[in-house]
């Protein structure tokens, strides 16, 4: 995000760091990232606090040097578990930095105008995912914020992205995960592909409030498989993908 930040015309970014026995500086994050390439980086700010306490969201907001124009929110966890096993502890855990982090976000910024609030969501909030129904139910609560802020006149864009294949948790030393992605017929999706995406949601699009990004590729399913329920009525229905008045994908097409 940084690179893609900067690329798109950012000068000054400031980030939040919930770890502050790291210390991590400017300079350090610099030096680690992709802006070491750039002629002119931006200048970065880096403040302590964790978005899971409101109270702390609050006061990383007015500790901002520069005019904020834009949020963007990538805080998450995952506490993968099976449906019955799920506890309010995994619900809690997971909800804290994606779901309430967005919330106290938007609560935080409410008076301030900016120009963009963007929420990096999940393809799994309109899927679904094996073992991630916390996860998903985070990210269904970004898709809702988001469209909750547009109908109140204020900036908003969530970002469903299917995983990441050349960054974060799903990186390449996690090649088995990588492999049963591909054959469930919906493989991760590369950084400069998803940054692609995302800049022509913020430029060109007409004020959409949500974005799904996604591959999906043909696999040898039949409606008898467990995972045609998920992806494989997707990938095999073009339908689908037909928007109704709003244009928004409807209940009825993906069903």
């Amino acid at each position: 995000m940084l690179g893609f930040l900067s690329s798109a015309g950012a000068r000054h970014i400031t980030l939040m760091d919930r770890d502050p026995e790291r210390a991590r500086s400017g300079d350090w994050l610099r030096e680690r990232s992709v802006l070491k390439a750039l002629d002119v980086p931006p200048e970065l700010d880096i403040i302590v606090g964790d978005v899971t306490d409101e109270a702390d969201v609050h006061r990383c907001i007015a500790r901002v040097k520069r005019l904020l124009k834009g949020v963007f929110h990538l805080a998450g966890v995952k506490n993968d578990i099976l449906l019955p096993d799920l506890t309010a502890e995994s619900i809690a855990e997971t909800f804290a930095s994606k779901a309430w982090g967005a919330l106290y976000l938007h609560r935080a910024t409410a008076e301030i105008p900016l120009d963009y609030f963007v929420l990096f969501s999940s393809i799994s909030a309109s899927l679904g995912n094996v073992g991630q129904t916390n996860y998903c139910a985070a990210n269904a609560f970004l898709d809702g914020l988001a469209t909750l802020r547009c109908r109140q006149g204020l900036p908003a864009l969530s970002y469903q992205l299917a995983a990441i294949s050349d960054a974060g948790g799903m990186a390449a030393s996690k090649s088995g995960m990588l492999r049963l992605m591909h054959a469930s017929g919906m493989p991760p999706v590369s950084c400069y592909f998803a940054a692609n995406n995302l800049n022509f949601a913020m430029r060109d699009a007409d004020h959409p409030d949500h974005l799904m990004t996604a591959l999906f590729k043909k696999v040898l399913w039949t409606a008898e498989s467990t995972d045609y329920l998920r992806t494989g009525h997707v990938i095999s229905n073009q339908a689908v993908f037909e928007t109704g008045e709003c244009h928004q994908l409807t209940a009825n097409g993906i069903m």
